[in-house]
């Protein structure tokens, strides 16, 4: 489970258009990545378009679209959930974003 990420702006809309986990694992169950948006707890579990695949230890890029509610939030924690093995290994997370305008 990561933070709470506002990206430095926390009074400004935002609306999340990918999320980029580069990770490595080898096992058949895989975990699944799950959304909470402006640190709601009735939004936990919003699951995003995108998966994991077993990797056979090989470092891939998976890439997931947020649900319709990170078309207009201020923040987005993320959760990566369910079964995996001690060979799930994590190297980094990449959020694509764009801060909306003031009306």
């Amino acid at each position: 489970q990561t933070k709470d990420f506002d990206f430095g702006l926390p009074g400004i809309k935002k609306k999340i258009y990918k999320i980029y986990v580069t990770y490595s694992m080898n096992n058949v169950a895989v975990p699944v990545l799950t959304t909470s948006i402006n640190g709601a707890e009735d939004d936990e579990d919003a699951v995003v378009s995108g998966e994991f695949v077993n990797t056979s230890n090989v470092w891939t890029v998976a890439k997931f679209k947020p649900n319709v509610n990170a078309k207009d939030c201020y923040s987005i924690q993320l959760r990566i959930k369910g079964s995996a093995s001690s060979s799930f290994q994590l190297n980094d997370i990449s959020i694509v974003y764009r801060v909306k305008g003031i009306k």
